[in-house]
């Protein structure tokens, strides 16, 4: 996850994630490679970025990867956290419950300071169970990350739409931005086998969220 300041563009973050998510369906990069195409649009854009991870390993990964000149943190997200913009990328999936790490993000973030997050699309884990589970349940699910050879299990939670947007609206933000995105048209000749079924069906949400700017109580 990236925290962000001091840049105020919305359209700026919301590129940013789309550029590493359309790098994440155009290839097989590890999480490490999308992270860094998003911190270069990110930095590139005038941003001052912090990456942060609860995991000592996964931080040593990406200092390896990043670089000596990139921000990096250990931050649980249920800890305090101490940016301003955050853009949490491919993260909360990985929560059962949102509501303490919207909570810190809504406290934290100044009036009209804003969350970017993606997430996978609930529907995509919602048709690809066997037998399928309640739609408007939270459920998890598993499946296997290759990493260095090994398979790594990770567990992720499917919620409806509608929990995910109360979630956010019970922890004081706005939502500005709800959007289903469409792998780059450039993918079309580098992967022409996966490129119809990337455009016919559901992959990711996106979501921009907003502190209101008269909202008090939030970080300054």
């Amino acid at each position: 996850m990236f925290g962000i300041m001091p840049i105020r563009s919305t359209s700026v973050l919301l590129s940013a994630a789309i550029l590493a998510l359309q790098a994440l369906l155009k290839s097989h990069m590890d999480r490490l490679q999308v992270v860094a195409q998003a911190l270069a649009a990110l930095r590139g854009r005038g941003a001052v970025v912090t990456g942060i991870d609860a995991s000592v390993g996964m931080l040593a990964l990406a200092r390896r990867r990043l670089g000596n000149d990139v921000a990096l943190q250990v931050v649980d997200l249920r800890d305090p956290l101490p940016f301003y913009d955050v853009a949490a990328l491919l993260v909360l999936h990985y929560l059962e419950d949102w509501g303490p790490t919207l909570a810190e993000l809504r406290r934290v973030l100044r009036p009209g300071g804003r969350l970017i997050a993606s997430v996978s699309h609930p529907f995509t884990a919602y048709a690809h169970r066997d037998p399928r589970p309640d739609y408007h349940a939270t459920t998890s699910y598993t499946f296997d990350w290759t990493l260095n050879g090994h398979l790594i299990p990770m567990e992720l939670w499917r919620r409806p739409l509608h929990a995910m947007t109360d979630a956010f609206t019970t922890a004081g933000f706005r939502l500005s931005v709800l959007s289903e995105p469409q792998p780059d048209p450039a993918a079309r000749e580098l992967f022409p086998d996966g490129f119809q079924h990337l455009s016919a069906n559901p992959n990711f949400l996106f979501f921009v969220v907003e502190v209101p700017p008269s909202a008090t109580g939030s970080g300054s």
